[in-house]
């Protein structure tokens, strides 16, 4: 019998995050060359990662990722990790721009996402599991956290590509629906603003 096991996501996690991403995201990446699948991956988990965040998690099975959520208080979202791992990538300039354009959209997210946040408000960033049941467990340690901290909301984007349904099972409200202000690869995806309150 397998267990699991939730602790902190540190900076050394971010790789093997990355392979869990990977295989999360590999049916919506059809379209993007795979050298820079993996540089879209590594850019993401490094652009939600927030070192001094209380709230970057992993589940752990057999000692193995299998599930991680990203999350910080809405004061807190700003992070140039991302940025200072990609400036020390050797990139051809088609990939570079490639990669502009991709965090320029999650620019754009992350600021329609602060619009509807409340003050005292966390964010969830990343979220995402391989795993039944890591995910609930990992969003029970988020909200426990949250509470601790007398934060009593979440607030979230996500779009047409992930399982955006989740949330609406989940007791989360919708906030808002909109085009992703920012088009990717020439296309605007559908999105949604969820908000939980505890």
């Amino acid at each position: 019998m397998t267990s699991l096991k939730i602790k902190d996501c540190t900076v050394n996690d971010i790789e093997n995050v990355v392979k869990l991403v990977s295989l999360l995201w590999a049916d919506t990446q059809n379209d993007t060359p795979a050298e820079l699948q993996s540089l879209y991956n590594q850019y993401v988990i490094s652009y939600y990662f927030i070192p001094k965040s209380d709230f970057n998690l992993v589940a752990l099975e057999n000692g193995k990722i299998c599930a991680c959520l990203l999350a910080a208080k809405l004061q807190d979202i700003k992070n140039n990790l991302a940025d200072e791992w990609i400036a020390g990538q050797s990139l051809p300039p088609e990939v570079h721009d490639h990669i502009s354009e991709f965090k320029a959209g999650l620019d754009s997210m992350c600021e329609a996402e602060c619009q509807y946040a409340k003050k005292n408000e966390a964010v969830l960033l990343f979220f995402g599991s391989v795993r039944k049941g890591a995910g609930k467990m990992l969003m029970a340690e988020f909200e426990r956290r949250c509470v601790g901290q007398n934060i009593s909301s979440m607030i979230l984007w996500t779009d047409e590509r992930c399982d955006f349904d989740y949330y609406r099972n989940k007791g989360f409200d919708e906030v808002a629906q909109f085009p992703s202000p920012v088009a990717i690869d020439g296309r605007r995806f559908k999105t949604w603003i969820f908000r939980k309150n505890f």
